[in-house]
């Protein structure tokens, strides 16, 4: 007898097409596509010591030239390196090099890479009012795209008038490792940050029984596993539309790591470090109108995803 197909399913039974449909609004809501890879809230996470040296500068940056591995450039600095595009550019001057890495999704990245996560302190950020995105694959033709914050085409003549806009790139990795990430390249375009607020807590909490719902749903319907995780991932993310939600959940996906494959253990783990994410006193920021030019570089760690962190 052949198998049942999951839509077919869903056609019989009301109660599990209900729970599909929430999961497919969950995971559409962080999907990360080559068409549509906007996103005016981010997130990203840190450790204690960073967030008690950001309670204690009040006027203090958010974003960072110092580096997580021992002054190792990240694989983002080192694929600009030799750009000539306007854009490049303009990110490799001195006054423009402080950055944070980012994602869409908080529980996407809570687990870092094999060897070592970036922290359990989450901080939402969001881009201010009118803030381009750019796109940079170093493998693509052409290798940058800027969209505006409605996700429509910008010039590349009005790019190269107002490099300044670009506040968020979404960096496509050149590697042996699959990834993604958002690297937040300026103070300037970040209109709001905040952690541990009971926004952010609540977001936390609904991540994680969403995660769990998908591994229970996984779990009563055994899946084939993935076999070549870094194909699987790449194929997903330069592919059409997704249909499945094994498509959906693999279009949220940042970090070609094992501790993210589509398997309910993997799942049920990121739920889990979710869940651990420690109370604190909540912090509300406003972003810095201007970035600063000259003076000491903004103090502060982050971390290459790529290269871990200490």
């Amino acid at each position: 007898m052949a198998p049942v197909e999951p839509e077919e399913i869903s056609a019989i039974d009301p109660e599990r097409a209900r729970r599909v449909e929430a999961l497919e609004g969950w995971l559409g809501g962080c999907a990360v596509r080559e068409a549509s890879f906007v996103a005016h809230k981010l997130y990203t996470w840190t450790r204690a010591a960073q967030i008690e040296e950001l309670r204690g500068a009040p006027r203090g940056p958010l974003l960072s030239r110092d580096r997580g591995g021992g002054g190792v450039p990240s694989r983002f600095d080192l694929a600009l390196a030799d750009d000539p595009h306007p854009l490049a550019r303009f990110l490799r001057r001195a006054d423009r090099r402080a950055r944070r890495f980012a994602w869409p999704a908080p529980w996407a990245t809570r687990q870092g890479w094999e060897g070592g996560d970036y922290g359990d302190r989450l901080i939402e950020v969001t881009l201010r009012e009118g803030t381009w995105t750019a796109r940079f694959d170093p493998r693509a033709t052409p290798r940058w795209r800027v969209l505006d914050a409605d996700g429509a085409e910008v010039d590349a003549r009005e790019v190269e008038r107002a490099p300044e806009r670009v506040g968020a790139v979404y960096h496509v990795g050149d590697g042996p490792r699959a990834f993604r990430e958002v690297v937040l390249v300026s103070e300037a375009r970040i209109g709001r940050w905040a952690y541990a607020t009971p926004a952010l807590e609540e977001r936390a909490r609904a991540d994680a029984a969403r995660l769990r719902e998908l591994a229970a749903l996984w779990r009563e319907e055994p899946r084939e596993e993935v076999g070549d995780l870094e194909a699987w991932l790449r194929a997903g993310w330069a592919g059409a539309e997704a249909s499945s939600l094994e498509d959906r959940y693999r279009a949220c996906l940042a970090l070609g790591s094992e501790a993210y494959a589509p398997a309910p253990e993997r799942l049920e783990a990121i739920a889990a470090a979710l869940e651990a994410m420690p109370a604190d006193a909540p912090i509300e920021r406003e972003g810095m109108r201007a970035a600063r030019r000259g003076g000491p570089a903004p103090s502060g760690t982050w971390c290459d995803p790529t290269m871990g962190c200490p």
